[in-house]
């Protein structure tokens, strides 16, 4: 039967782990690990595992210093003068859970094959003199973020219980082989050992990656043929440190003949990654008064407007005001290659996780301007190309213009083949002169419409974003609509949760849940409020093209030459701050990732911190 190691959880329930990574939680106190009904439950969980993966030839040190007494195995391999196993000229142990890698580390003088149990899966590399308290901290961060939930990462990194997976690993034949790399972490598969490296992490790996993977999403048969629809799978950082709590899940979609897909979900995962503080960045505890004194720019949060100062003087508002001589934490950016100090509620969401002290609640979390790229410019023209789309729509949207409608690029086009979904793209005037595009898909079964923008440097990539864009969002309209909702079910499911969702509705009267525009706190429930009929209706009537499409409205809302960069156009134009919110793992993969903040420009907000006036109409989406 396949052997198990035991952990406690807590003081009321017991951690199983069988040999090849599967768990399960029992409901008993470690104290009756002994009992029989405890021991039969294990019995069961021992004959539940269909074809385990085959242990590994192993001849080892236990952590304890039991020595395992083989002759020389395959590698070259013999016992050094304590018992360890040589391998070349290399000892190699076993460390089973992830607190005992820190003594381990404290003892390698020379360079050391390590072989980890954690979890029921087996791990080793390559510990070396100097770097080796570094590397086994590194290891430990990276292999807890594997496990979902906290409290279990937290046990499977004690000493086990019971545990009958490491006596096998010394007690069986000889270890074939020692970690090949020093920068790669090494697993066992149950036939060879899978190289996963972590210098620099890959960008999408299972273990080490930044990015857990990449997932292709179901479609809705009767989507477009060619849309895909991606989600990037983070680490599950907060099993490493409670304050790291990006979303778990980031979003992207393309089209098979378009702008990578995959590479844009990478970009999206990244983003999602670095626009949580983790730690990244030059910080500094101060207060805006003092900053200026010194010499510095400095943004302040009432530069920023998050929401109208009038609100303050709401009974129940959640916000404070901050001060020019309130202390806060700031970070640093630059505006125009000069230094200016941003507070880091402006820059990063869920900035109280952060726990540090003193830090106001301020502001809610609105992510406009922050992105993703394979170099500095690609990830500054990205954040620019969202702060400028943001601008012209949340303008257009209050203003209530009818839009020029234009033609789809060939690559939407070729994806849309044979569906019944009609789509239009809208050319959106921008006061930047770069191109913004706003895609319109009617869903006439459902009686849905979803909305996606947009803004790059060529019209037609503008295009492609914006309905890549809206049919993610018609995605999540489609969840909302079903009684068993996966986004109503996220925090369940430990996707994150989202704040605010009504109950579901059969006759989606949502505009009456959120009658009072203050239920409006997330995005997702201005999305919710979009699938009441009325809006729909609202929805149509303003999406209506304001005449019929011809050849040379694909120009509509451009008045420079379109070889100007989003970027070009943003900085030439109105005060702007860059803050590099890469982490330093994500530089040193190649990647980068910057928030972009125009403090002059418009917004597409929550209603219930938004002005009053435009709350009365919100934006069905985001």
């Amino acid at each position: 039967m396949t052997p198990l190691s035991v952990h406690a959880l807590g003081d009321d329930r017991l951690l199983v782990s069988a040999w090849g990574g599967r768990r399960w939680v029992l409901e008993a106190p470690p104290s009756q690990l002994d009992d029989a009904a405890v021991q039969a439950a294990l019995d069961r969980l021992r004959a539940s595992v269909e074809n385990p993966p085959a242990l590994p030839a192993s001849r080892v040190t236990s952590p304890e210093g039991e020595e395992c007494h083989e002759s020389s195995g395959p590698d070259d391999e013999g016992a050094d003068g304590e018992g360890r196993l040589l391998a070349g000229r290399e000892r190699v142990t076993v460390v089973d859970g992830l607190d005992a890698l820190g003594a381990v580390a404290e003892e390698v003088h020379q360079r050391t094959t390590v072989v980890i149990l954690f979890a029921g899966r087996l791990f080793r590399t390559t510990l070396t003199p100097g770097d080796a308290a570094h590397d086994a901290a590194e290891l430990s961060r990276i292999l807890r973020a594997t496990i979902v939930e906290p409290a279990h990462a937290t046990a499977l990194a004690r000493p086990a219980l019971r545990d009958e997976i490491a006596p096998l690993l010394c007690a069986r034949t000889s270890l074939t082989g020692t970690a090949g790399s020093h920068d790669a972490l090494e697993e066992w598969n149950g036939a060879s050992w899978c190289a996963h490296a972590r210098r620099p992490r890959p960008l999408v790996d299972p273990v080490t990656g930044l990015l857990a993977r990449i997932v292709t999403r179901p479609v809705d048969p009767e989507a477009p043929p060619g849309f895909v629809h991606l989600h990037a799978e983070l680490p599950h950082l907060t099993s490493v440190d409670r304050r790291f709590q990006p979303d778990p899940l980031a979003p992207a979609g393309g089209f098979r003949t378009g702008t990578g897909p995959g590479d844009e979900a990478v970009r999206s995962g990244l983003a999602h990654l670095c626009g949580a503080y983790l730690g990244q960045g030059r910080i500094r505890l101060a207060d805006a008064a003092s900053l200026r004194a010194a010499g510095d720019e400095v943004l302040t949060v009432d530069q920023w407007r998050p929401h109208p100062p009038e609100l303050h003087d709401q009974p129940g508002f959640p916000f404070t005001r901050l001060g020019d001589h309130d202390p806060t934490w700031w970070l640093r950016g630059a505006a125009s290659d000069v230094t200016c100090w941003v507070p880091l509620s402006l820059v990063h969401a869920g900035y109280l996780a952060s726990e540090l002290d003193p830090l106001p609640r301020t502001n809610g979390h609105n992510l406009v301007g922050l992105a993703a790229g394979f170099t500095a410019e690609e990830a500054r023209d990205r954040a620019a190309a969202h702060v400028i789309a943001h601008d012209a729509v949340a303008r257009w949207w209050d203003r209530g213009d009818e839009l020029a409608d234009v033609f789809a690029p060939e690559t939407v086009d070729d994806a849309w083949d044979g569906c019944a979904w009609a789509l239009r793209i809208l050319a959106v005037p921008s006061p930047l002169g770069v191109p913004v595009r706003l895609a319109v898909v009617d869903d006439p079964e459902r009686d849905v419409v979803a909305l996606g923008f947009a803004c790059a440097r060529e019209p037609a990539e503008a295009a492609e974003a914006a309905a890549a864009s809206a049919l993610v969002q018609h995605a999540s309209a489609r969840d909302l609509l079903a009684p068993a909702s996966l986004i109503r079910e996220a925090a369940a499911l430990g996707n994150g949760g989202v704040a605010g969702l009504a109950p579901f509705d059969p006759g989606r009267r949502y505009a009456d849940a959120f009658a009072d525009a203050r239920h409006l706190i997330d995005p997702m429930c201005h999305l919710q409020r979009g699938l009441d009929p009325r809006v729909i209706a609202d929805t149509r009537r303003r999406t209506t093209p304001a005449v019929p499409r011809t050849p040379t409205s694909d120009t509509a809302g451009t008045s420079t030459p379109r070889q100007r960069s989003p970027w070009e156009a943003l900085d030439g134009s109105t005060r702007t701050v860059v803050v590099d919110v890469a982490t330093p793992d994500v530089r040193e993969a190649g990647a980068r990732a910057v928030r972009v903040l125009a403090p002059d420009l418009r917004r597409l907000d929550v209603a219930a911190f938004d002005d009053p006036r435009r709350a009365r109409h919100p934006y069905p989406g985001w």
